[in-house]
């Protein structure tokens, strides 16, 4: 049915779900996959996935007490915290303590990794 297409369900995982515009899709619904280390990367917006050839938007999960592989970017990155407290290390710049709202940009080629604190 052609209306069936507007609609996202909970728990989807299909690639082109993200594709269908003005559709809201809760973000943990989003199949994960691993990125390095114990993270978890949720691909919430690319070219593969949407209307656009550069930007690439995702959600990384860390449990507690975990951190993600140190890796580079070729582009800036955003990280914005939603839950929890944790630590970015970033080639060339101070640590990073960051927690519930905080944001860091970091720019692109630098080694970067997080880690997320224990929660208690």
């Amino acid at each position: 049915d052609e209306d069936d297409k507007n609609y996202a369900s909970v728990g989807d995982d299909s690639s082109d779900i993200l594709s269908r515009l003005d559709v809201p899709v809760p973000a943990f619904s989003i199949k994960g996959e691993p990125i390095g280390g114990e993270a978890i990367m949720r691909i919430i917006a690319d070219p593969d996935t949407t209307l656009t050839s550069s930007l690439h938007i995702g959600l990384i999960t860390l449990l507690p007490g975990t951190k993600m592989r140190p890796r580079e970017s070729k582009g800036v990155e955003v990280y914005y915290i939603l839950q929890g407290t944790g630590t970015l290390w970033s080639d060339g710049n101070d640590d990073y303590c960051m927690s519930n709202g905080d944001v860091v940009v970091v720019n692109p080629w630098s080694v970067r990794y997080m880690s997320r604190s224990e929660e208690h």
